[in-house]
């Protein structure tokens, strides 16, 4: 009831009209002290709640690395100029290498010099442009570059071979094949015709 009272207070509005009765002890509610059977609410500190991205910086480096996992090679690159310290890791780059390419003649060389998984990454996707464009060009990129093997090399160049002289081939039986049909078709309808004369010079 005190509660009732008190809000009717807040807002303007004369307990005295609300009840329909006349109050003779009516006191302000604001001035009474709290009794023992409605003690004082404790304050509760307001929550800090966060609405941006968490900071990589502040986590434990393995729940960083964790999250950038999940980012292609395009994002992560945009993450490094961030986190460098976490996109950079060799560890990710290793596996968007493996991951995209799975056998590549770099992998069992091991770290040797400045090698560098990020590098290599850059360095294959640019010799599968250059590949796609030209196959020679780009087996020439990788063996300049030392990413193939020699007799990777090899293997490669004779697969390319093979699969040029496989499409010529095709490409003659296909067009050998045509061109017996349109001779079949053109002897067929001459012999047609030729029948039809012969048939009216006999008739006549």
């Amino acid at each position: 009831m005190g509660q009732v009272l008190r809000r009717l207070q807040e807002v303007g509005i004369r307990p005295q009209d609300f009840l329909g009765f006349p109050i003779n002890d009516f006191t302000r509610w604001d001035d009474r002290e709290p009794t023992s059977q409605q003690p004082e609410r404790a304050s509760i500190p307001p929550v800090a709640l966060s609405t941006g991205f968490p900071d990589l910086a502040n986590l434990p480096p393995e729940l960083g690395l964790e999250v950038l996992s999940h980012l292609n090679a395009t994002d992560l690159c945009l993450a490094s100029c961030v986190w460098s310290h976490l996109a950079n890791d060799e560890l990710l780059w290793q596996s968007l290498c493996r991951s995209c390419w799975g056998s590549v003649s770099a992998y069992r060389h091991g770290r040797q010099g400045q090698f560098s998984y990020k590098q290599l990454f850059m360095l294959l996707d640019e010799a599968c442009l250059t590949f796609n464009t030209d196959p020679f060009a780009g087996i020439e990129y990788l063996t300049s570059k030392a990413i193939l093997d020699d007799l990777v090399v090899v293997v490669v160049v004779v697969v390319v071979v093979i699969v040029l002289v496989v499409v010529v081939v095709v490409v003659v039986v296909v067009v050998a094949l045509a061109t017996v049909a349109v001779v079949v078709v053109i002897a067929s309808v001459a012999v047609v015709v030729g029948g039809g004369a012969v048939v009216v010079v006999v008739a006549y």
